[in-house]
Formats: structure tokens, sequence, C-alpha cells
């Protein structure tokens, strides 16, 4: 049995995504269609030799190396790869203008997309996942990101409460083809709109863009970095919320696209130290007499 039919066979029987599948078929056209039992560390060697030559981005080349040997290792024989340097970030946050240009060519499922997207930086798969589970009482923003298993909450905000109601969603059960669909509906309106069309992980580099810009450290903990152990005993949101205000979105949205004078003083205020609260309320009290 070649590579190919071997994971389609392994996908089926686990029921998993498609990834191995588009791994195994990235192998044989480089490699050539040979049989499971026939794959070697030394080939895989070769592959990656082809790979960085024909400059394919190391990401790829180490994502369908793993799968390569999970697929032969299924299939009782056993190889090995060298590792592979996990790439640096490149983020390409998008402008509030693209957003702005795109929005009235939106559909009302991929406007609900966008706007979960920007304000919680979900990862594409988790955002759809997130948009299938919203219902009438969905009342808070709750994840698990399927990457790293770790909890994630986003704050509610008032121009946020109409996107947290059921839509008519394109998805189907496949997570694949569901991605598929978000990605053509950015290339379609953004066709629209007569703009160059971007990847949906740029929506999630120009979340943390912003949060960063309103807070550094809290940006960090909206990235998904852990607090450690005090991580046990703090809720999340009482690090989020009180920037939260701060945070641009684009006017497009509902909100503002700065905060507003009242929101960022409770935020600040709400980050003074007792002695500091005192000296403040002292202060607006002699202000107001």
């Amino acid at each position: 049995m070649n590579l190919v039919k071997h994971a389609e066979n392994y996908i089926a029987e686990k029921h998993l995504s498609r990834n191995p599948v588009y791994s195994a078929v990235r192998f044989s056209k480089i490699m050539g269609d040979l049989p499971i039992d026939q794959i070697t560390t030394e080939q895989m060697k070769v592959f990656r030799q082809k790979c960085d030559g024909l400059k394919m981005g190391a990401w790829n080349i180490r994502n369908t190396l793993k799968d390569v040997r999970m697929l032969v290792r299924a299939a009782g024989n056993y190889i090995d790869i060298e590792a592979i340097r996990q790439p640096d970030p490149d983020p390409k946050p998008i402008a509030f203008d693209t957003i702005e240009a795109i929005w009235p060519h939106l559909d009302q499922w991929s406007r609900q997309w966008l706007v979960l997207s920007y304000w919680c930086g979900m990862r594409l798969a988790d955002s759809i996942r997130f948009q299938k589970s919203i219902t009438a009482g969905t009342k808070s923003i709750q994840w698990a990101a399927q990457k790293t298993g770790r909890k994630h909450k986003a704050p509610m905000m008032p121009w946020l409460v109409p996107f947290l109601t059921p839509v008519t969603l394109p998805y189907k059960s496949n997570m694949d083809w569901s991605k598929v669909l978000v990605r053509n509906e950015i290339q379609r309106v953004c066709t629209a709109a007569n703009i160059d069309a971007f990847e949906p992980s740029q929506v999630r580099d120009t979340s943390f863009r912003e949060w960063c810009r309103a807070d550094f450290y809290v940006g960090q903990v909206h990235h998904g970095c852990k607090l450690g152990v005090i991580g046990h005993y703090v809720d999340v949101l009482d690090i989020l919320e009180p920037v939260a205000p701060r945070v641009r979105v684009p006017v497009c949205f509902g909100g503002s696209s700065e905060a507003q004078p009242e929101s960022e003083l409770v935020a600040n205020f709400r980050k003074l130290d007792p002695q500091a609260k005192d000296l403040v309320l002292m202060t607006a009290q002699r202000m107001i007499r």
C-alpha cells in the first residue's frame, strides 16, 4: 500500500482531520509514490534536503516529516527524523482601514467571525468551533485552544453583545472545508473592496498588536502566556477587563476606535494600590466642592 492510500485509511480509522493526507501527498510529489514499507530514515533526510532546495517553509517541512513518521510507524515500521527548529513568528497585522473596507461586503456569519477573531485573538479552528457553540443564552466568551489545550476567556463589551447571537453558518462537520469557506469569504470581500486578500491568522496578529498597545503585560496574558502559580488564584478576566476599554476596535464593529476618557480613568483607577486610590478619591472630592 502506498503512503497516500495508507494515510486515507489511517485518518478514516482514527477520525482525524485530513492533515496527514496533505502531508502524504506533499511527500509523494517530491519523493515519488512509495509503498509505505519502503520509506526509510534516509529518505526522510533526502526529502528535507529537497524541500530546502525548493525554499519550502520550515514549518511545512516539520509538519510533513512528523505526519509521515506517524504514518510509517502506524504501519509497523520505525523511522526517525531530524529536529527542525520552530521558525520565529512573522506577524503581519492588517490595518483598520482594511477591516472598514471589507465590512459592507461581509455576510452576517463572516462579520461575526471577524469580530470574534479580532477581539479574542482566536486561531481559525477555535473561532469556527466557538461560532458553532453560540446559542441564544451565550453571555460569556470562553474556549479551549485546540493547539495548546489552554483555556481562554475574553471580556464582554457592550458593542460585542449583538455578535453573540446565533446566525446561519455555512460550516460543515469537516473542519478543513470550514477553514476553506472562511478563506474563500476573505478572498471574495477583498476582491469586492478592491484590496489585497489576507490570511485569517493576520486578524489574530492584529488582535495581539492592539491588546499589547493598550497594555503590554495584559497583551501577553491575552495571548495565552501562563500566569504561573498565581493563575490558579486569579481569574484572567480580572486582568483583562480593566484594560479592555482601552483596546482600539474598528468603528464598524459598533464600538469606539479610541478609549473613552471615563472608561480609561476607571480602568487606570482599578490598577492603583490602596494608597493611590485614596489620593485620587480625595483629589476628586476637593475638585467638586
